[in-house]
């Protein structure tokens, strides 16, 4: 949490109750924000936990890097999923390093994912 804050302070960013980036859970410092529904799912939760945070940014960059182990057809049990790779594409371009930067944007609170 104290990161967050640290960014907030420095960059002039803000989160409250009534902007699109609400706080889910603030329990370490590691803040997650909900993200705008996409149809049966989040957008942008490629690991569909229900909600968006690094570790989406993560399996979405480890599904491109190395897709044998973690992409639809990977061999971990933690590869995407085709409900979670249908989220991960924010853009709408298929699911590019784009889609983990947008949601690292967002998450920063420099973006959307709308």
């Amino acid at each position: 949490m104290k990161k967050m804050e640290e960014f907030i302070k420095n960059n002039g960013v803000g989160f409250t109750k009534s902007a699109r980036y609400t706080a889910v859970d603030d329990s370490s410092d590691n803040q997650v924000y909900s993200a705008p529904e996409a149809g049966d799912g989040i957008k942008g939760d490629s690991n569909v936990d229900g909600k968006v945070s690094t570790s989406d940014v993560l399996l979405i960059m480890q599904s491109l890097a190395n897709p044998s182990k973690y992409g639809l057809d990977g061999s971990d049990e933690n590869h995407i999923t085709p409900k979670g790779h249908l989220l991960a594409d924010v853009d709408g371009n298929g699911v590019t390093n784009n889609d983990a930067l947008t949601i690292q944007e967002y998450l920063l609170g420099s973006g959307s994912i709308e």
